[in-house]
C-alpha cells in the first residue's frame, strides 16, 4: 500500500524509442513537467535520426538494446530501472496533467500490478481520432497496453519480467499477470493522446497482426477482415465517411500481418 505522500515519490520513468525525433521532444516535455522523475531512462533501438541528441538534451540516461525487440527493450528497461513504481511512456506517447495523480492512486491495492490509460490514436487525424474516441468512450471498451503504464516493478519482474516479443508483449504480460492473482487496472477517465497518421495507423495495425499471432488462432482476424465493410459502414455513418474504405483497409492489414508472421513461424 502506498502512503499519501509516497503518490508524490519521484519515480523512474523509461520511454522505448527507434527514429522518435518526430515526437520524442514533446513526449520528453510533457514527461517532465507531469511527472517528478528519479531517472529518465531511454532504450534505444539503433535509431539512424535525431532521437539520442533529443534525449541528451533532457537529461536522459541512454541505452541501447540491438534493435532486437520492443519487448527487450521493455524488459532491460525494467531491470535497469530502481523504483518501487516505475512508468513506461511510449515515445510517441502524450499524457496529461492528470495521469500520474490518477493511476498511482491505484497501488494503494497491493493486489494491483500495473495501470494503465486509454489511447486516443491519431489525436492529429480526425478519422482516426474520431474512430478511437467511438470505440473507447462511446462503447466503452477497454485498452490494456504499455503506451502510458505504472508497473509495479518489483511484481512484475517476480512473474518472468516481460517477454521478448517483437510486439504484443502487453497482452501476453497481462495474461501472467491474470493467472498470478494480480490486476492490471485500465483507468477509462484517463486519456494519452498518440498522434499518427493514416499510412502509419496502417503500419501500426500490420505490427498489431504479428504480434497476435502468438494470441489467437487465423479465425477471429479473419472473421474481422470480413465482417469489416458492414462495420466500416456503421463507422462511416457515426465517425466519418473514410472508414467506409479505410477501415476495411486496417482489418485487412492486421490480418495480413497475421499471415506473414504466420508464415514466419512455419519457415
Amino acid at each position: 500500500m502506498l502512503l499519501k505522500e509516497e503518490r508524490n515519490m519521484k519515480i523512474d520513468v523509461i520511454v522505448c524509442t527507434k527514429n522518435s525525433e518526430k515526437t520524442l521532444k514533446n513526449c520528453l516535455q510533457l514527461i517532465r513537467k507531469f511527472i517528478q522523475i528519479n531517472r529518465l531512462i531511454i532504450i534505444d533501438g539503433g535509431s539512424a535520426d535525431a532521437t539520442v541528441e533529443i534525449a541528451k538534451k533532457f537529461n536522459a540516461e541512454i541505452y541501447y538494446d540491438g534493435g532486437v525487440s520492443l519487448g527487450l527493450a521493455r524488459n532491460l528497461g525494467l531491470n535497469l530501472a530502481e523504483t518501487e513504481i516505475v512508468a513506461f511512456i511510449d515515445s510517441d506517447a502524450y499524457i496529461t496533467k492528470e495521469w500520474f495523480p490518477k493511476l498511482i492512486k491505484y497501488f494503494d491495492d497491493p493486489k494491483v500490478a500495473l495501470v494503465s490509460n486509454l489511447t486516443i490514436y491519431g489525436c492529429n487525424v480526425a478519422p482516426i481520432k474520431r474512430l478511437y474516441e467511438y470505440m473507447y468512450l462511446k462503447k466503452r471498451m477497454n485498452f490494456i497496453g504499455f503506451i502510458s503504464t505504472l508497473v509495479r516493478r518489483k511484481t512484475v519482474i517476480e512473474m518472468g519480467g516481460i517477454k521478448d516479443l517483437p510486439s504484443c508483449e502487453d497482452q501476453e504480460l497481462f495474461e501472467r499477470v491474470i493467472k498470478n492473482g494480480y490486476k492490471w487496472i485500465s483507468d477509462n477517465t484517463v486519456i494519452t493522446y498518440h498522434p499518427q497518421g493514416l499510412i502509419n495507423h496502417l503500419k501500426h495495425y500490420y505490427w498489431w497482426g504479428k504480434g497476435y499471432r502468438r494470441k489467437w488462432k487465423i479465425w477471429r482476424p479473419l472473421k474481422m477482415f470480413i465482417t469489416s465493410p458492414a462495420v466500416g459502414l456503421k463507422l462511416a455513418l457515426v465517425c466519418h465517411p473514410i472508414h467506409l474504405i479505410y477501415y476495411p483497409l486496417l482489418r485487412f492489414t492486421f490480418l495480413y500481418g497475421y499471415v506473414k508472421e504466420r508464415n514466419c513461424c512455419v519457415t
